[in-house]
């Protein structure tokens, strides 16, 4: 994770962002991966294996954040009528994710019956393509839960450059924060959270009439804490 005084340049087939210009510095990194559970709570979360530095002072009006593209999903919900599953010809008003790995178009991330529930499995949701029906490498969201942010994202290969879904291996995104972050003199460190009131979503592709899970778009909200 990055913060930024500009915003930083687009990834390219052959070129990755240029942070150096944008004035980005890192303040949150991990060569292994830092892995965390996302849940409607508000519990402070740790973020493991990941190294914290300390921004320079100055105003920081963007971030920037690489982040694996494969992420987990488990939930179970009632329809207030019968469904079917994308993963079978399962049909019900209980639908619950699978215990698997594939991407929204694979068709195998919910199983769905009548009566109860089926038990929630962690769906490995790989995303490889931004369109459910086309294939897009970039996305776009403004003004996230109306807070005034605006995201950009963008899948990229292992290099950082823009990939399509056959090299794709992580998410790259640009964000304009909603309120600048300012590092002072009296800065002892920050706050990230994240806004995942759609974390997950529930789609209905072209015209078929089965649905499956998918991941939806979130919000870093960084707050600098002063003593």
């Amino acid at each position: 994770m990055y913060l930024c005084k500009s915003q930083p340049s687009i990834p390219q087939g052959s070129t990755a962002s240029d942070l150096t210009s944008a004035g980005c510095t890192i303040v949150l990194d991990s060569d292994s991966g830092s892995d965390v559970d996302l849940t409607q709570a508000s519990e402070t979360i740790i973020f493991p294996n990941a190294i914290f530095s300390r921004p320079p002072a100055g105003i920081y009006t963007h971030g920037a954040m690489y982040i694996s593209n494969t992420f987990r999903i488990k939930w179970a919900r009632q329809f207030n009528q019968t469904v079917k599953s994308d993963s079978s010809t399962s049909t019900g008003q209980y639908c619950s994710t699978t215990s698997g790995t594939g991407n929204p178009s694979d068709k195998q991330s919910l199983l769905c019956q009548s009566g109860s529930a089926p038990t929630a499995g962690i769906f490995n949701a790989v995303l490889n393509n931004f369109g459910n029906d086309t294939i897009e490498m970039f996305d776009s969201y403004r003004n996230i839960n109306g807070s005034g942010a605006d995201i950009n994202a963008y899948l990229v290969n292992s290099l950082d450059n823009l990939a399509g879904p056959a090299t794709a291996t992580k998410i790259y995104g640009i964000q304009t924060l909603a309120t600048p972050v300012i590092i002072s003199k009296n800065f002892k460190g920050l706050n990230i959270s994240f806004a995942i009131n759609k974390g997950s979503l529930i789609f209905q592709s072209g015209g078929s009439s089965e649905i499956g899970a998918s991941v939806g778009p979130f919000q870093a909200i960084i707050t600098p804490l002063n003593y």
